[in-house]
């Protein structure tokens, strides 16, 4: 398949270095498309507002982009191995279907922005998932205390039994914790509610006049994220910022689906190193390697949702054996509330902890 940036002298890349370069990015762009699709709508419609397109130009362009997603939806939209992603696809579509005008429609932008664009509408609509369901699973946490809270168990130190506790105790850890991983997911999503569409290539475009806060406002955008340099070098990092703020909470009981879960916490941690060892000692402007964080990334986020919905469904149905946590619960946990009873009478703390722990040793 002839490539839209080909050279008219038919110079072809070599098989090898197109495999590799490519890797699996085209895959990973078909999953992307609807996101891409909606940049590439709003840029139209901006570069219409601009008199770069007429009424009827943009006309076609929105007929065949709904066209590209009807298509894709019917799973009837491939993107071949030889156009590398996504964006080409799409634009190679509408040049062949559409004639002159589908070669209009990347006027004003590249690749690079257009895969920011497409990136961070899939990352907006991930996080708002995200974190509805880390405050579905709080609110499970939180009828389980309601109905079983009050059952005592013991709490362990160094993996020994060491003082009361209770059910409501230990699940309101969690509940406790995922409170405040809210506040992060809130915090990041404030931070990733920048257009970056119309940086172009990493340093913004000077001439035709594009309007970034009208395709801001298209896409439903915070606020222009105004430095053309800043949105090249905050692909992944903004990327690490959501996987890092993304809950998933570890578990370590000797099930199946939990221990999954507790292996996962390293599978998660993995795609997040990944990124930042991509990009943390990059120089300015566009860099290839960037391609290479979108595949951790949206494995990441995959991971993140499908172990909340699972432990969603885990509290939701958690039995606690009420009698066996009870029974645990043996005179030695109160040790620490004998000493402090001596306390009151005006032992200090050391003797008494000293007393009581002998009387202990002995029985």
């Amino acid at each position: 398949m002839k490539k839209l940036w080909d050279r008219k002298t038919g110079t072809k890349t070599n098989q090898t270095v197109e495999n590799y370069t490519v890797g699996v990015d085209y895959l990973l762009d078909l999953e992307l498309l609807p996101y891409d699709i909606k940049g590439t709508m709003a840029h139209a419609k901006m570069l219409h507002k601009i008199k770069i397109l007429d009424k009827k130009e943009l006309s076609i362009l929105i007929t065949g982009l709904n066209k590209i997603l009807s298509l894709w939806k019917n799973g009837k939209f491939k993107i071949d191995k030889s156009q590398e992603d996504g964006h080409t696809a799409i634009e190679a579509y509408l040049t062949e279907n559409c004639g002159e005008v589908g070669k209009k429609v990347h006027t004003g932008r590249s690749r690079n922005d257009q895969s920011l664009t497409m990136t961070r509408l899939f990352s907006k609509e991930k996080l708002g998932k995200i974190k509805k369901e880390t405050e579905n699973l709080a609110k499970s946490l939180e009828q389980q205390i309601k109905k079983q809270g009050k059952i005592k168990m013991p709490g362990y130190t160094h993996m020994q039994r060491a003082m009361p506790s209770s059910v409501g105790m230990w699940l309101g850890s969690y509940c406790d914790s995922l409170k405040d991983d809210l506040i992060c997911l809130d915090a990041v999503m404030k931070i990733i509610d920048q257009n970056p569409l119309g940086s172009a290539a990493g340093y913004g475009e000077n001439t035709l006049g594009l309007n970034r806060g009208f395709t801001a406002k298209e896409l439903g955008f915070g606020k222009v994220q105004a430095n053309p340099m800043y949105c090249a070098f905050s692909r992944g990092k903004f990327e690490n910022l959501i996987l890092q703020a993304s809950s998933i909470m570890p578990q370590k009981k000797n099930y199946d689906v939990l221990e999954l879960i507790r292996g996962n916490i390293a599978v998660f941690n993995g795609y997040q190193n990944q990124i930042e060892n991509i990009v943390k000692n990059l120089p300015a402007g566009y860099n290839r390697d960037f391609q290479l964080t979108k595949e951790p990334y949206m494995k990441g986020i995959k991971l993140a949702l499908d172990t909340l919905e699972v432990m969603i469904l885990v509290i939701k149905n958690l039995e606690t054996k009420k009698t066996n946590l009870e029974n645990a619960c043996s005179s030695e946990l109160y040790a620490t509330d004998e000493a402090l009873k001596l306390v009151r009478t005006g032992k200090n703390f050391r003797e008494a902890y000293q007393e009581v722990k002998e009387k202990f040793y002995q029985n």
